[in-house]
């Protein structure tokens, strides 16, 4: 019994010793880190390329039919929230015509991984 007191004294005094450094902003720093996720303009199916697929799932969506992996910021190519305007633009692209949004480029999103204390 002395032995388990000994243990949990000990670990209670690591705990309390090492928590006000937890909340210091910066003193965690080796435990988060940034990442990045990007994805294809356009590409609303995540398959890796713009295409009539891609149209295809955005109207599916719209009509509120079920789309496997859709990625709603990739679909969503002028930032005015998703509707048909995005799937004519895709079209336009596919066709060769001006590419105003941005439609192929990828685009990386940087974002701190959250740290959390327990």
């Amino acid at each position: 019994m002395k032995t388990v007191k000994k243990i949990l004294g000990t670990m209670l005094a690591l705990t309390v010793a090492f928590t006000p450094f937890a909340c210091i902003p910066g003193a965690v720093t080796s435990q988060a880190s940034a990442a990045s996720k990007s994805y294809i303009r356009g590409d609303a199916d995540n398959n890796g390329r713009v295409d009539i697929q891609d149209v295809t799932a955005i109207q599916r969506k719209i009509a509120l039919i079920n789309v496997n992996s859709f990625n709603s910021k990739a679909a969503d190519v002028d930032g005015n929230g998703l509707n048909i305007i995005d799937a004519t633009a895709i079209q336009r692209y596919i066709a060769g015509f001006e590419n105003s949004t941005k439609i192929g480029e990828t685009i990386k999103e940087n974002y701190d991984l959250p740290i959390i204390f327990d």
